[in-house]
């Protein structure tokens, strides 16, 4: 199986205050059509957590597509702290 690469990204979030603001439940649910790209690239995310043994915030494994996007939210939102995605970073690097 080849080895994993780890990329960084440069991720635009506003830095608007989201307190006090409702968040409605249809933000909490997502249903996507993915390009096959996109849905490649998810696949190989999702490969790379799973064989990684990460977890979520939660401490739930990655198990899933799902998951991996999850995860992904996570780290981009700092629910993660940043030691633990570099901790991850280093496990999937090429030995």
């Amino acid at each position: 199986m080849p080895k994993n690469v780890n990329v960084t990204p440069e991720i635009p979030l506003s830095t608007a205050s989201l307190d006090g603001i409702y968040v409605p439940d249809s933000l909490t649910h997502l249903q996507a059509r993915l390009t096959i790209q996109q849905g490649r690239t998810l696949k190989r995310l999702y490969l790379a957590l799973h064989e990684g043994h990460a977890t979520l915030t939660d401490g739930r494994h990655v198990d899933s597509h799902a998951d991996a996007f999850r995860w992904l939210l996570e780290a981009i939102d700092g629910a993660r702290p940043a030691s633990d995605v570099r901790a991850f970073a280093r496990q999937a690097e090429p030995v």
